[in-house]
């Protein structure tokens, strides 16, 4: 089945996740790998006028929400993967490839579908038991929004309504980051970020789940 044609949008934000091969770990430590992604990542803003809102790195794959003001998440993909691997490479010694499959992306089209797409991201760590807390995640820049740490790379701020709000109300944003998803609003949220625009499921075992969800 041939990939669906990438959506282009200078406007709209994305989720984007991509995976090592054979769901291995990256072959070099968890701190050295952030660091490649920092430098990495801050070459792709400066080339490519990637916006970056959110980056979290787990044990064999990442999730980021990025922004494409040239509508270029293809050359910005293209880019980041390849110059990842090559420092991954040189690192390691590994001459077989770092990334499996090509990274899978859903454009972001309201608000809703943000603000749980940012929500699901940042309880990833959570979820696969790196962390108690999504503030406490020491490979996520969720801290970095907060003012905790020092940024590595450029961050955007926006959207202003969510990033925004965690900076003006810590205290309510991490209560509502921190309240985990009921597992079947966790499985509804995953299976829409599957999709070329993120949509929530229409059948009928998740219909009761949707409104919930804001």
């Amino acid at each position: 089945m041939p990939r669906p044609k990438l959506i282009r949008s200078s406007t709209l934000p994305y989720h984007v996740r991509s995976r090592s091969n054979n769901r291995e770990w990256f072959y070099i430590p968890k701190e050295q790998l952030w660091r490649v992604f920092a430098h990495v990542l801050e070459k792709t803003c400066e080339k490519y006028s990637l916006r970056v809102h959110l980056f979290v790195l787990l044990d064999n794959h990442f999730h980021m929400i990025v922004s494409t003001p040239k509508a270029n998440l293809g050359d910005c993909m293209r880019y980041l993967n390849r110059e990842v691997s090559k420092s991954v490479g040189t690192i390691s010694g590994r001459t077989n490839r770092i990334f499996g499959c090509r990274y899978q992306r859903s454009l972001l089209d309201s608000e809703r579908y943000l603000r749980n797409a940012v929500k699901y991201v940042c309880r990833n760590p959570v979820s696969a038991g790196l962390s108690t807390r999504v503030d406490n995640y020491e490979f996520s820049t969720l801290p970095w929004t907060l003012g905790r740490r020092k940024k590595l790379f450029s961050l955007s701020e926006e959207p202003k309504w969510i990033l925004g709000e965690i900076v003006s109300d810590p205290k309510k944003s991490l209560e509502w980051l921190n309240t985990d998803y009921h597992p079947m609003q966790k499985e509804l949220i995953r299976l829409g970020l599957r999709r070329q625009t993120c949509r929530w499921s229409s059948n009928s075992r998740f219909r009761n789940w949707v409104t919930t969800l804001d």
